[in-house]
């Protein structure tokens, strides 16, 4: 397990002074947001081993196309998943490119120009549009030199695939150690178009044909189909990673070692408390990474506000109420965001709580029969919201309301969403959940 992200600091000093400072800390950690890194990582030891394993072979020394997806719904922790193997391999010597959405067609030069810094010696400001004179490149057998001088701006030589990068190294065999990684993040949004720049950047990374580098990519369950759109149809089950639920046991070590990391900065608190809090943490927040999150966002709240913040002193139960808040206020966001109502979205989880096994085309089957039986005013705002049909169940993967398992066909992704809808839905249009609609939904 590793700490991440920008870390409070140190707790010094003594009585108000130290008092105060730990509270700033406290306060700080409460509101760092949703998308902030968990403080420290915990669990998914094999899909990381198995990333590190296959970066450490890449060719020509290692199989070719061994591009990673790791899908899942929002709040599974892929993006903290895919930082915390970026920030593994940086300590093993790899250079990493991180894309936290994919890459606009003038983002693609500079990546390109990352790659040929790192891996051909080539100068990194390569990815500018234009380059000073007194700057100015020439490219020779051997590498990159400086030796052309115009007096005036001069365009930097092209690298617009891995074959321009490997030309740099003028037929230098790679080393083992010599490897790079590009992460490219909500890959669910690649251009089906196989045309377009993004798709052809993400194929040729994929290749790996001339160049050590290694394509990770992570997104919604829906994530390798729209590869498969792009171009990019031969990943395989095997690199094709599922993520959902942390085991408890994962959990729970990764709670522990939160409070403890806390504690390591001024925290007071015994053992016996730490194991209380975590234990209590890990079973609220059901493994869900996004759960533990707030269950923790509300334990920094909790001991923010005690005069002298201390674990043995603090209410955990007042702080789990506090959790369990927020968990709802998190599941009443992601239906709201699908722009269905509850009577749609509880429609399609009350098929799937009889335990049917719908593919696409029946998930849409059932959604299409939900919407007809809506008032007309409801109706007719939804189909105003969307432009096809079609768009009914992209919209649910996008907000997590449902995921496609690998054999394409719907499932739950998140129990506690699960149950949550059913109870809403069960109570009508007075629910918290159905009053979350955007505006124009109901009549």
């Amino acid at each position: 397990m590793s700490g991440t992200g920008v870390w409070p600091p140190e707790v010094n000093g003594h009585g108000a002074q130290r008092s105060e400072s730990l509270k700033a800390m406290l306060r700080t950690l409460a509101e760092s947001g949703e998308r902030h890194d968990p403080l420290v990582f915990g669990g998914r030891v094999r899909i990381i081993d198995k990333a590190l394993r296959i970066a450490r072979h890449l060719p020509p020394h290692g199989p070719k196309g061994n591009t990673i997806l790791i899908h899942g719904a929002p709040g599974a922790g892929k993006t903290a998943l895919v930082r915390e193997i970026a920030r593994r391999l940086e300590k093993e010597g790899a250079t990493t490119i991180m894309q936290p959405e994919i890459p606009a067609p003038g983002r693609i030069q500079s990546i390109y120009a990352g790659l040929a810094a790192a891996l051909a010696g080539a100068r990194s400001d390569l990815g500018r549009t234009t380059l000073r004179a007194d700057t100015a490149l020439s490219i020779r057998p051997g590498g990159v030199g400086g030796d052309v001088t115009t007096g005036e701006s001069v365009a930097p030589p092209a690298l617009e695939d891995p074959e321009s990068i490997a030309d740099l190294r003028a037929g230098r065999p790679w080393q083992p150690n010599e490897r790079a990684v590009v992460f490219i993040d909500e890959i669910q949004n690649i251009a089906p178009d196989t045309q377009a720049v993004e798709s052809r950047l993400v194929r040729a990374l994929h290749t790996q044909d001339r160049i050590p580098v290694l394509l990770v990519c992570s997104g919604l369950s829906n994530s390798e189909d729209a590869l498969g759109r792009a171009g990019l149809s031969r990943l395989g089950t095997v690199n094709c990673i599922p993520l959902g639920s942390l085991t408890h046991e994962e959990t729970l070590d990764c709670a522990r070692a939160t409070l403890d990391f806390v504690r390591q900065r001024g925290l007071p608190g015994s053992d016996a408390a730490v194991q209380r809090w975590a234990g209590r943490i890990a079973s609220s927040s059901d493994g869900w990474p996004r759960h533990l999150q707030n269950y923790f966002t509300a334990t920094w709240e909790t001991l923010a506000g005690q005069g002298a913040p201390a674990l043995d002193t603090a209410d955990l139960d007042a702080t789990i109420r506090r959790g369990d808040a927020r968990r709802e206020d998190y599941h009443i966001k992601r239906i709201s965001r699908s722009g269905l109502p509850i009577g749609v979205v509880g429609a399609l989880h009350e098929q799937l709580a009889q335990g049917e096994s719908l593919d696409e085309y029946q998930a849409m089957s059932v959604i299409d029969d939900a919407i007809a039986g809506l008032p007309a005013g409801m109706q007719r705002a939804i189909r105003g919201r969307f432009a096809a049909s079609d768009d009914y169940l992209e919209s649910l993967l996008r907000a997590g309301i449902v995921s496609l398992d690998r054999h394409k066909r719907c499932v739950s992704p998140i129990p506690t969403l699960h149950q949550f809808i059913l109870a809403e839905y069960g109570k009508g249009t007075g629910s918290p959940a159905a009053k979350a609609q955007p505006p124009g939904s109901q009549e």
